[in-house]
């Protein structure tokens, strides 16, 4: 508890909560705060606290050994069997503190929202104890101790970290496949015994529920959720148990692997003196950069833990493709089309995992294994010493970018299927995925320089990876990509327009948020920790002293290069085409429905047949259609007007011409902000007359959108015919 990032852990428990229960949103009848939504919020955050649990279970015996204190404490009078109790629960008790600071979090957050009133997120019901409580005890912890035990061990025996990150791993894949097993009909049985967490098997439990359930029935330990906990509990007791019994004193002092040397009787006969001549050309700088980027880089992919990871990575990648390929149990052919968006979604979580990680070990590597006094007495400067690990970090994520177009063509040979189509998989991967991967690993390597603590570095990565887009739509309610890290216009892939034009918005997002992390890239190198200062102050100083002429220009020139490539943006996204945040629709048709709903109970004509006449251009993207519609009037009244409302979502979209019975009619009134439009008809259609109305509507588009535009026309004419 005397550490610093302690109590850091314990804030962020309590603050990620609280913020997600202030935000909690009901649009159904269902309590916001009702025992489900607080088990969602708590049982969310066992997920959330795999980054804390890793760093308070998983390092106390580990740091007996790196700090070289081992040898001191087991000169005491203390046996193995305490030594292990004292370390596993002295560690316990602080993760019960973090998660009792989760929900009194939780608690805090639903009283502030019950507070605040506001009727669009929902109604309230009074506090429950047992809400909490229950939550706390089956799913906080109990997953504590089994995910406490599970690193505990990892680290008591193998004493590396990326071991550790491999435990969690398995955990979040545990967790993905449990949610892909529950997606489907045929396997969500198989959901509750996958789950470590708990979360899914109580969603697959409560998921045909009556609101009235739901509001009122608190978590349970009874039926196949007590199943998912026992099993997973008792796992963790195994775990805890074999540490238990099987750590010994001499095992543990014992190096890792002893090499085999033998004995060189061969004489040294030295060479003579050898001229050394010192280089410090920029031939030399590069030659150096190049040198060290390769030993980074291959001490990374050679690691046994990291050819492990490429492995799960391609299981999961292959379960993902095999679950998401088929339609109600019906396996489709592995097009390409389909093998890089679905190769894509196994995997891109799992890369993004792995970048994170190895940004973390890149960064802390030299200081965990003292190599930084060698590393950093070389003349190299700072520039090749930083940069280096960058490069060997984009290498990784070329590794991983191929590594998705390999499984692919595997899965697609393996269902006789041979039509692979390089060029798809390439500039899917290479246009769309890599350059993510890419700003990614930027900002986790700005992260881990700035901040000492490894797993709080991590964290902070996905917290800003996954919590800010989070945050950004339940605070704000905008889903806009320049605000959103990571975000880029919607994109529709087919077999009609292949890529389309959705490349050049993806493109435009992606230079954005590449040269936003650029800049912090920028900025980490001022603060790059060389030698054995440490402190604050005194990376603070440094920084100053490095911040010469040519830092600043280089900085300015990314600056620069970010603002002017987000106000293209922003000009494609807001200017020419509709993007609009916060509450506007809800506004919109709020005021809409206030000016407008008096026409709701009149009468209204009905269509009896129609005829289409679509002609899309991809090319142009754009759209021409003609509906010639046979209306009736089927009230007992005569009508005398026609009220349309446009409902794609394209903006450009326009009613070019409106002709009733051979007679071109135009709207008296017209309000293009919600885009309806009045019509008077020249003769009023007596009740059971019928008429001829044809209506001709352009679409354009402009620039790059957030709408996928071209799925939209296609999926909305083949659902929608007649619709405007």
């Amino acid at each position: 508890m005397r550490r610093p990032a302690t109590y850091i852990y314990i804030f962020l428990m309590l603050l990620i909560p609280l913020l997600l229960a202030v935000f909690e949103k009901s649009v159904t009848a269902q309590f916001t705060n009702s025992p489900n939504a607080i088990v969602g919020i708590l049982g969310g955050m066992s997920v959330l606290s795999l980054f804390f649990y890793a760093a308070v279970m998983g390092v106390p015996v580990f740091r007996d050994e790196e700090h070289g204190t081992a040898q001191t404490y087991f000169t005491f009078p203390v046996s193995e069997k305490n030594y292990i109790l004292g370390r596993f629960f002295g560690s316990f008790t602080i993760v019960t503190f973090m998660n009792l600071a989760a929900v009194l979090g939780a608690i805090i957050g639903f009283q502030i929202g019950g507070f605040l009133d506001r009727p669009d997120y929902g109604t309230y019901t009074d506090f429950n104890f047992w809400s909490y409580f229950l939550s706390f005890v089956y799913l906080l912890t109990f997953n504590a101790f089994f995910i406490g035990s599970l690193f505990f061990s990892l680290m008591t025996f193998f004493k590396r970290m990326p071991i550790l990150y491999l435990g969690g791993i398995v955990i979040l894949l545990a967790t993905i496949v449990s949610g892909q097993l529950v997606s489907k009909l045929d396997t969500e049985w198989l959901s509750i015994y996958v789950d470590p967490f708990g979360e899914n098997a109580h969603g697959y439990l409560t998921k045909y529920s009556s609101i009235s359930e739901l509001n009122t029935m608190q978590l349970s330990l009874t039926g196949k959720f007590l199943v998912n906990r026992l099993l997973w509990l008792g796992i963790g007791i195994a775990i805890f148990l074999f540490t238990f019994f099987k750590f010994s004193y001499k095992g543990f002092l014992v190096s890792k692997k002893k090499k085999n040397t033998k004995e060189d009787n061969e004489v040294f006969e030295p060479s003579g003196l050898t001229t050394i001549v010192q280089s410090f050309s920029k031939k030399a700088q590069r030659e150096n950069l190049w040198s060290l980027g390769k030993i980074e880089f291959l001490s990374i992919v050679k690691e046994s833990v990291f050819l492990v990871l490429i492995v799960i990575g391609i299981l999961i990648a292959g379960f993902v493709a095999y679950q998401s390929n088929q339609i109600y149990g019906t396996p489709s052919l592995p097009l390409t089309r389909y093998m890089v968006v679905q190769i894509a979604g196994g995997i891109s979580l799992f890369s993004i995992i792995i970048l994170i990680i190895y940004a973390g070990e890149a960064v802390h590597r030299t200081r965990k294994n003292k190599t930084f006094e060698f590393y950093d007495a070389l003349p190299v400067s700072n520039s090749t010493l930083y940069l280096f690990k960058i490069i060997a970090l984009v290498g990784v994520a070329v590794v991983l970018t191929l590594l998705g177009i390999l499984v692919g063509i595997l899965y697609q040979t393996g269902n006789g299927y041979f039509n692979y189509e390089p060029g798809m998989y390439f500039t899917y991967n290479f246009a769309k995925i890599f350059p993510s991967y890419v700003a990614t690993l930027l900002l986790a390597f700005f992260i881990h320089v700035l901040v000492n603590n490894k797993f709080l570095g991590h964290f902070i990565v996905v917290a800003i990876y996954l919590g800010v887009p989070l945050v950004m739509t339940l605070a704000f309610k905008t889903t806009n990509p320049l605000l959103v890290f990571g975000g880029v216009p919607g994109s529709f892939l087919s077999d009609l327009n292949g890529f389309g034009h959705y490349l050049t918005g993806e493109f435009w997002l992606n230079l954005y948020w590449i040269l936003f992390t650029c800049i912090l890239a920028a900025l980490g190198k001022i603060f790059w920790n060389r030698g054995f200062f440490s402190s604050a102050k005194e990376r603070l100083k440094l920084a100053r002293q490095r911040l010469t002429g040519k830092t600043i220009a280089y900085t300015l020139f990314f600056v620069f290069a970010f603002i002017s490539v987000g106000g293209y943006s922003f000009y494609n996204l807001k200017v020419l085409n509709q993007l609009e945040d916060g509450d506007y629709s809800d506004k919109l048709s709020a005021d809409a429905e206030k000016a407008y709903g008096k026409y709701m109970d009149k009468p209204h004509i009905q269509v009896i047949d129609l005829k289409a006449n679509i002609d899309i251009y991809p090319a142009e993207r754009k759209v021409d259609a003609q509906g010639i519609f046979k209306v009736v009037n089927p009230s007992e009244q005569p009508i005398d007007t026609v009220l349309m409302e446009i409902k794609f979502p394209i903006s450009d979209t326009k009613i070019d011409k409106v002709i009733y019975n051979g007679k071109e009619i135009t709207p008296f009134l017209s309000d293009t902000l919600y885009r309806l439009f009045i019509y008077k008809l020249p003769e009023a259609l007596q009740p059971k007359d019928t008429a001829d109305l044809v209506i001709e509507t352009k679409v354009r588009t402009h620039g790059f959108a957030m709408d996928t535009e071209t799925g939209d026309i296609l999926l909305r004419q083949a659902r929608h015919p007649g619709r405007i």
